[in-house]
């Protein structure tokens, strides 16, 4: 209760012992002598004593109009006193002892960040039903301002390094490492509590050679958490006396006392997941059993990964474990994002409600765009098939072009942040997301790039859900039209495959240059409305919308060079044929062999000097502006390799087999 602010009543004089006895005739006998003594008192003193009751009285009003604290009842899941939870993102490669976790620690304060009983305030929206393009949604929400008056009652852990951030983004060199992390995280939990983990595989074809070094890993770590659970068997004996003590009922103490005895401290569930859900093992401490479900793994053909769909399964039939007495923790094993990112709210809401947390052993998010390429090759044509598979974005919405000017965007880009909807789950169910760095060989471009946090800190997507996102991303006017320039110019990809028959190639030749005309002029439309904004831009509190902005800019005019390059390509090509005099491939098309021309990217110009070189200038500064504004970042990283590829386009020649088509049926859903 707050002390009452009540006036201080003088107290009552008592009548002294002499006064008494002298009777009526000695009333006036104390005047003089409480005279005296008031004039004996110095004018100091009395000034001392007025300025000590005033100071008194002050300091009760002070006491009466402050605030009592609260206890908190939920803290953040992220290391950052923000309502934009950025990832904690470091050098994979480097040692793990240089965690920039605890050198950050000391430095913030985030909640009681040991626990995960308890739910992330950041969610303050419940999102239901389904929608296919997250872009495509247009809503209006009133957020309230969130107060981040947060305790940290084991920020001492934290500061000794005896724990970290939950929800934060841990660095792995391999997978036998992302598995030694994580089991820390479960022997940390044993120490307080009897623990089941539900391991959910994906079983998508691209896992396959991640599957095999997990088998190879996990049977050593569950064998070494077995060993090292007598460790922690003292301090969870005693977080049970203590429920012991507080509970007075003898029936329920007798009760979860056997319980315990029939119960192994900790037991592991193995789940694959593709299309389908396959629970492989229910809940058993054989260790024999777990391994022997690990190898029976099967690969998903299917191409669908319904992630977030095995996690609820899981929680539908496993939830009920998760109890005062017992942690259900859920560890996902993938390489993509999960093609169901529609239900993660509900998942969400799930897990916080059991109190389940969510660990992710995973790759990082491509850069602004969901897809990765992956090369196949036909073991019988050796033909190269390109199979996409999603993998991102980092951010609720796309926040890049999907186009490069040419054609969709291939070049994978590693972002350095998680996936996002995966991401989320880690963070506000206080989980972590172990990112595997391993190169993969069938990529288009061989690069598995981590950044440095401290660079790319102030660049981290927003966490908070996606609609809370899309409602202030269409309440501003630079963000809500950057969105319709990435939606309009994702339907600009240019024709790149032609065929050599000249009767055949003319009408495609006049349709496509035709085409890149139109588009030229549609891109510096879009210039002047971005440059419009220019001041929208530099008032955005988000650094990344800035980043996002000038990346956007320089593509933009970049693209308005390219597509007049191929409408120059065009218009020679044309006049080659009408002139009679159409231009010949290397190669002769045959039976076993059929011939394409191909249009590429290129630094060798199509038009003349006095057209390409004022535009090439305009383009180049600006992308030399993004490098050195955001150095070491995935947007300086995607500037770079533009200027590499050069702002025109050229023609080449490729080769197929007469059974390309035929035999792509044959090309595996990853």
């Amino acid at each position: 209760m707050q002390p009452e602010n009540r006036p201080t009543e003088p107290a009552q004089k008592v009548p002294s012992a002499e006064y008494e006895t002298a009777g009526k005739v000695q009333r006036a006998a104390p005047r003089p002598i409480r005279s005296l003594r008031f004039k004996s008192f110095p004018a100091w003193a009395l000034s001392l004593g007025l300025h000590t009751i005033m100071l008194g009285v002050l300091t009760l009003a002070s006491f009466a109009t402050m605030n009592v604290p609260v206890a908190s009842t939920s803290f953040d899941a992220s290391p950052y006193d923000t309502k934009v939870a950025p990832e904690q993102v470091v050098d994979i490669l480097a040692d793990p002892s240089d965690d920039p976790t605890r050198t950050f620690a000391a430095a913030s304060a985030a909640g009681d960040l040991s626990a995960t009983d308890a739910p992330s305030p950041t969610p303050v929206l419940s999102e239901t039903g389904k929608f296919n393009r997250p872009e495509d949604l247009t809503v209006e929400v009133t957020i309230p301002k969130l107060a981040m008056d947060f305790v940290t009652p084991r920020a001492s852990e934290v500061l000794e390094g005896r724990t970290g951030f939950k929800g934060d983004v841990q660095p792995a060199s391999e997978i036998g490492e992302a598995l030694d992390l994580l089991s820390r995280e479960i022997l940390v939990r044993l120490g307080r509590q009897r623990v089941v983990v539900a391991w959910l595989f994906d079983e998508s074809e691209s896992m396959r050679d991640d599957q095999q070094a997990i088998v190879t890993k996990f049977d050593r770590i569950v064998g070494e958490l077995g060993l090292r659970m007598n460790e922690t068997a003292p301090s969870r004996a005693a977080n049970e006396a203590e429920k012991d003590i507080a509970d007075d009922n003898p029936k329920s103490r007798a009760a979860r006392r056997k319980e315990r005895a029939a119960v192994d401290p900790l037991r592991h569930i193995v789940v694959g997941f593709g299309e389908q859900f396959d629970l492989m093992q229910p809940p058993t401490a054989d260790i024999k059993a777990i391994s022997s479900a690990v190898n029976k793994l099967r690969v998903d053909t299917t191409g669908v990964e319904n992630t977030f769909g095995a996690v609820s399964r899981t929680l539908q039939q496993f939830g009920s474990l998760s109890s005062a007495e017992q942690q259900l923790m859920v560890v996902i094993v993938t390489d993509e994002s999960g093609d169901d990112f529609d239900v993660v709210e509900n998942v969400l809401t799930d897990c916080k409600r059991l109190r389940v947390p969510v660990f992710v052993i995973g790759r990082q998010a491509m850069f602004g765009t969901d897809r990765l390429q992956y090369r196949w090759v036909d073991s019988q044509t050796r033909e190269v098939y390109w199979v996409t598979i999603r993998r991102g974005p980092e951010s609720a919405a796309f926040e890049a072009l999907q186009w490069d000017g040419l054609h969709p965007r291939r070049e994978d880009q590693p972002s350095g942040f998680a996936p996002y909807d995966l991401a989320r789950l880690t963070k506000e169910t206080g989980g972590r997301y172990f990112i595997l760095p391993t190169i993969e060989n069938e990529r288009v471009r061989q690069i598995e790039k981590a950044f440095s946090f401290n660079e790319i800190r102030e660049l981290a997507p927003d966490y908070e859900g996606r609609i809370p996102y899309l409602s202030r991303r269409n309440a501003s006017r630079l963000r809500s039209t950057m969105a319709e320039i990435i939606r309009i110019t994702s339907e600009f990809s240019l024709r790149e495959e032609f065929p050599v028959n000249p009767d055949e190639l003319l009408p495609l030749l006049i349709e496509s240059g035709t085409q890149a005309m139109q588009r030229a002029n549609v891109c510096a439309d879009l210039e002047k409305q971005l440059r419009a904004l220019e001041k929208d831009r530099d008032r955005d509190p988000e650094r990344r919308w800035q980043a996002n902005y000038d990346l956007m800019l320089a593509q933009l005019v970049a693209s308005q060079v390219k597509l007049v390059e191929y409408a120059t390509l065009m218009d020679g090509w044309i006049a080659s044929i009408r002139s009679g005099k159409p231009p010949v491939p290397a190669m002769t098309p045959s039976t076993d062999r059929i011939v394409l021309w191909h249009v590429r990217h290129s630094g060798r110009h199509q038009t003349k000097p006095e057209f390409h070189n004022p535009r090439n200038a305009v383009a180049k500064a600006q992308f030399e502006k993004v490098i050195e504004k955001y150095p070491n970042s995935p947007w300086a990283d995607l500037s770079r390799l533009c200027l590499e590829r050069g702002f025109s386009v050229q023609r080449d020649e490729i080769y197929r087999s007469p059974l390309y088509q035929e035999r792509a049926r044959f090309v595996p859903k990853f």
